[in-house]
């Protein structure tokens, strides 16, 4: 008999993986299992589902092995009720083995999240985010660092930032390159010099100082780390509590992929873009 009559038999479709089959027979199990249901419909249901499950987790579709029971009458009430009892024992005790597998294999899983490589792997992106939360911390009340640079071109593109404000990209001979808000470039082309001011360890860009005909323009500058400074601080203080989560379930699995595939990668980011790393490092006196 092919493999599709037992998968059919739990209700789900042939080639279905061992996680699903072992999920659907749980849910089977306990609207059918002897010792919940005590109907003999439901005991004769249990022992097709039981096999069912068995051949397809040995993957044994052999048409050799000896089918449950359906036809066969006990010779006498007795004799029924020892069978029946029989039955029950042998059940439980394959639905307690089969259990106490998956329980295991669980254990396996989340013990891989609070012990070896994965664990490391936290502790250090938690090191990491506490080193980065620290700076950002300390940058809100070190003052401002003034650099002096200037225009070398822009884009007279106006793009669409937070708040409805209208940003230009301008580049600097110092290699920056800057998005000031609601600032006509063309004011560059005669007066090309300007002070950016950045914050003090993490040299995020906070606004530009202008001097044109006379008269110095305070320009808040977008798409830098130091407007989003808030969902850092969320993702940081998050990836610092993962370090001491060490109970089993959703979060310690969702949490730990979280920081890995997206903590870890942005804290890189931040912590390479306008050298960032040496200037924490340093306390902001180098570069």
């Amino acid at each position: 008999m092919s493999g599709s009559h037992y998968y059919s038999i739990l209700g789900l479709p042939e080639g279905s993986s061992d996680a699903m089959v072992k999920k659907r027979f749980r849910a089977l199990a306990k609207e059918y299992h002897p010792d919940l249901n005590p109907d003999e419909k439901a005991t004769e249901t249990f022992r097709t589902l039981l096999d069912a499950y068995e051949r397809i987790l040995k993957k044994d579709f052999s048409t050799n092995r000896t089918p449950p029971n359906h036809t066969t009458r006990p010779s006498s009430y007795q004799n029924a009720q020892e069978r029946n009892q029989d039955f029950h024992r042998k059940a439980w005790e394959r639905y307690e083995r089969l259990r106490k597998e998956q329980e295991q294999e669980l254990d396996a899983f989340y013990h891989s999240f609070l012990q070896g490589s994965k664990r490391r792997i936290l502790r250090a992106i938690g090191v990491l985010s506490l080193v980065c939360f620290l700076a950002l911390l300390a940058d809100e009340f070190l003052p401002s660092v003034a650099v002096r640079d200037r225009v070398k071109n822009f884009n007279r593109t106006r793009y669409q930032s937070f708040e409805g404000a209208r940003v230009n990209e301008i580049n600097t001979e110092g290699g920056m390159t800057l998005f000031p808000a609601n600032y006509y470039p063309s004011k560059f082309i005669l007066h090309p010099d300007i002070t950016v001011y950045q914050t003090a360890l993490c040299r995020s860009n906070q606004y530009l100082i202008h001097d044109a005909f006379g008269t110095k323009e305070v320009v808040p500058i977008h798409f830098t780390f130091y407007w989003a400074r808030i969902v850092l601080y969320l993702f940081f203080m998050f990836s610092i509590g993962m370090v001491f989560i060490r109970r089993k379930g959703v979060l310690l699995v969702l949490g730990s992929w979280f920081c890995m595939y997206i903590v870890f990668p942005m804290t890189l980011v931040f912590l390479i873009m306008n050298g960032r790393i040496l200037s924490i490092l340093t306390l902001g006196n180098w570069p």
